[in-house]
């Protein structure tokens, strides 16, 4: 409702995306855990600072996260992908291992209230996360979007840009 009615803020300042990608893992991981699912982290070792919002981006990555986890087989692996080869943007994918999205459900995804069923029926939240995820990036100047993993199940990417400008 904030964000329909213009009164959602994001709060920018330099950033490093390691320190989010480290909040988003502390708050994830007693679910990774619980679902005995690993976790693989692949980003540069040095990152410059992002213009951003910490606490927004840090809910972009444990919505994301979470998902991944939801819809992942118990004792699979969720990979978290952070690329900054061009030197304006930073590039971060969720990949999973779950049954992957239809294209016809890819364009519906990230609108508010639309809920994907996991493989055995059961269907997760309240179809607000993806919304929100979508929200916070395009704030940002950046852009969100699924596609497939070629080993089976889903890529959620994001791009956003380091500056605080638009892509």
């Amino acid at each position: 409702i904030r964000i329909q009615a213009g009164r959602y803020k994001i709060y920018r300042q330099p950033v490093e995306f390691g320190d989010v990608v480290l909040d988003a893992f502390g708050i994830m991981k007693p679910l990774l855990e619980r679902r005995r699912q690993n976790f693989m982290l692949e980003q540069p070792e040095t990152q410059p600072g992002v213009m951003m919002d910490h606490t927004r981006m840090t809910q972009v990555l444990v919505n994301l996260l979470s998902n991944a986890s939801k819809y992942s087989p118990m004792g699979s692996s969720i990979a978290l992908t952070v690329d900054q080869s061009c030197k304006h943007t930073l590039h971060v994918e969720v990949v999973d291992c779950g049954s992957g999205i239809s294209p016809s459900e890819r364009e519906d995804i990230f609108r508010r209230f639309v809920r994907l069923s996991d493989q055995n029926g059961a269907q997760y939240g309240v179809g607000l996360g993806l919304s929100v995820v979508k929200a916070i990036i395009e704030e940002h100047g950046g852009e969100v979007g699924v596609k497939d993993n070629p080993g089976g199940g889903s890529i959620f990417w994001f791009r956003i840009p380091i500056n605080g400008d638009t892509i």
